[in-house]
């Protein structure tokens, strides 16, 4: 049958190879013909040996009639025992077989092709929904955006409106300074302008401290809405010195600041509180670094301290210094975006650097170092600095 495809007799063309492979081991041989003998080696016939397999075969009809006699169900397919066997009607049977064959291929190709388009569909459909989440959340974005820009103007124009509040109250001073008087009416008023000024400035911390809970909560990026309130919080702070200073007698040495009941006692509590206040922060470097990771080299000691200093200040908005013994270390003046790092000068320790830096502190402003060497501590304090330990500072980083 010519119509028939040489690769539908794939397995009787193998099977005839086979024995005639076995036969030519087989005592005595088993005569084949001489057109499989190049084939005989070959497991797998290759798609181009088909054509001449199946010629050898149909030109030795006593060879073939072998192979119907000898031929074993569980290895030649149907249209193969066709061939080999050559029934009555064998070849209508055998187109039969590869219509059907062909009809089923068909039907798979088609199911394959309904399962590849329903999943494209599925996949544009997903598509589009991701791409309007996207919309709607970029959308939300640019709104968050557009509204915390508005917010850094007004915080802008606020503390330009506390600057020119300080420019007044400063010639207010020297006012009074040439006067050495102050009608009753006067101080009411500024006394008045002080309680405002008092609200502000608790409504401003208020506002940094939401915006700090904000990051913690849902990651937002909050750094330069933290430094405009924190740079109002400073504003604030100057007006209400400035007025202070016209009201009341300038005080004659910093004071601590003063623990709330509430905290008083609490070890972690009093650590929060301090680093959530408007308090310069100076940080004994070495002296964290060695308690909390003396395993390390060095450099990666004050890495690791710096890095801990960094996150103290993203999550509390705290202005942080920290002091390390050595000048000539390479990257002492390497920036950082949070915190400040200085280096002791040749001849002098970060311990003379600290009590440098908190003398020089205005006595308006608070401030906080955190050593737990006792030295650095009762020198400090008699300055009026809080104290923080470093075991207490280390525990405000999560």
């Amino acid at each position: 049958m010519e119509d028939l495809p040489d690769v539908a007799l794939r397995s009787a063309l193998e099977f005839a190879v086979g024995v005639a492979a076995a036969g030519q081991r087989a005592t005595p041989k088993l005569v084949v013909p001489g057109g499989l003998k190049p084939f005989l080696k070959t497991g797998t016939l290759p798609a181009t040996a088909l054509a001449k397999v199946r010629r050898a075969v149909e030109d030795d009809e006593q060879f073939r009639r072998r192979l119907a006699l000898a031929m074993p169900s569980s290895i030649v397919d149907e249209v193969g025992t066709l061939w080999l066997t050559r029934p009555d009607g064998w070849e209508a049977r055998a187109a039969a077989l590869l219509a059907e064959a062909d009809d089923r291929r068909a039907d798979a190709e088609l199911r394959r092709e309904r399962k590849r388009r329903e999943g494209a569909e599925a996949a544009a459909q997903r598509s589009r929904s991701d791409a309007d989440a996207l919309r709607t959340e970029a959308e939300r974005l640019r709104l968050e955006v557009a509204a915390l820009q508005q917010r850094q103007r007004d915080d802008a124009l606020a503390v330009e409106r506390l600057r020119q509040e300080v420019a007044e109250l400063t010639r207010a001073r020297q006012r009074a300074d040439r006067d050495r008087s102050t009608d009753g009416g006067d101080v009411l008023e500024l006394r008045d302008r002080l309680d405002r000024l008092a609200a502000q400035l608790a409504d401003v911390t208020v506002a940094r401290d939401h915006a700090l809970a904000r990051r913690d909560h849902d990651g937002a990026d909050v750094v330069p809405l933290v430094r405009q309130l924190v740079a109002q919080q400073r504003a604030l702070t100057g007006s209400i010195e400035a007025l202070a200073a016209v009201l009341l007698p300038a005080p004659g040495k910093r004071l601590p600041l003063r623990l709330p009941g509430r905290v008083a006692g609490d070890a972690a509590a009093e650590a929060e509180f301090l680093v959530r206040s408007d308090a310069e922060v100076f940080v004994d470097g070495y002296n964290v670094a060695k308690l909390f990771w003396p395993g390390l080299p060095l450099v990666q000691q004050r890495e690791r301290c710096v890095d801990h200093a960094e996150e103290v200040a993203r999550r509390f908005g705290t202005a942080i210094t920290v002091v390390f013994d050595g000048a000539a270390i390479t990257g002492a003046s390497g920036p950082r975006r949070l915190v400040k790092v200085l280096y002791s000068a040749e001849g002098s320790s970060a311990d003379d650097l600290i009590r440098d830096r908190v003398t020089a502190v205005p006595i308006s402003t608070a401030v906080v170092v955190v050593t737990n060497d006792r030295a650095i501590q009762v020198d400090v304090r008699k300055h009026g600095a809080n104290v923080l330990s470093s075991d207490g500072f280390a525990a405000l980083a999560r």
